[in-house]
């Protein structure tokens, strides 16, 4: 698009210079040659385009569905295996390995509030050092994201600062 811009810029400043050093009448066939054959570059150029951002649109929803449908396959396979267990931890290891690789993270957990303790403990997690599953306590306020996020109430966005601030 930048080279087809420069280009016609270039004509234009090329018939400007020529209309001051000759008259109209003798660069008018010249003129009318190349809105000829510019006209068609333009319009194979300008329809390029427009299918090109017409492919990249389908293309980026294609994405999305698919991104979707993987999402409705993890939760169709955490139900399925509910149905075939009651054995609770188990489902929460398939729920967490499912959603750690389908959100390609570094780590995933699932934490269950412990009113006694006023915390929350860490039920089943992947990535995590050995020795955190079932036994890390996490407190339930400011001290913590998850238990600010369960004070709030409602999700919380967490803005990464690598300073730790």
């Amino acid at each position: 698009m930048a080279l087809l811009m420069n280009s016609l810029v270039t004509a234009i400043y090329t018939l400007i210079d020529i209309y001051f050093k000759e008259s109209l009448q003798q660069i008018l066939p010249e003129i009318i040659i190349l809105l000829i054959i510019i006209t068609p570059v333009i319009y194979f150029l300008l329809n390029r385009i427009v299918k090109l951002e017409t492919e990249h649109k389908i293309l980026k929803e294609k994405e999305e569905l698919i991104k979707l449908s993987t999402g409705h396959a993890v939760l169709y396979e955490i139900s399925d295996q509910f149905m075939k267990t009651y054995d609770i931890a188990k489902i929460m290891d398939i729920a967490v390995k499912s959603i750690y690789e389908y959100f390609n993270a570094d780590f995933a957990k699932i934490l269950i509030p412990d009113e006694k303790e006023n915390c929350l403990v860490f039920a089943s997690g992947i990535g995590w050092l050995p020795g955190y599953v079932g036994v890390a306590k996490i407190p339930i306020g400011v001290e913590s994201q998850a238990g600010y996020t369960l004070l709030k109430r409602r999700p919380v966005m967490v803005v990464f600062n690598p300073y730790g601030k």
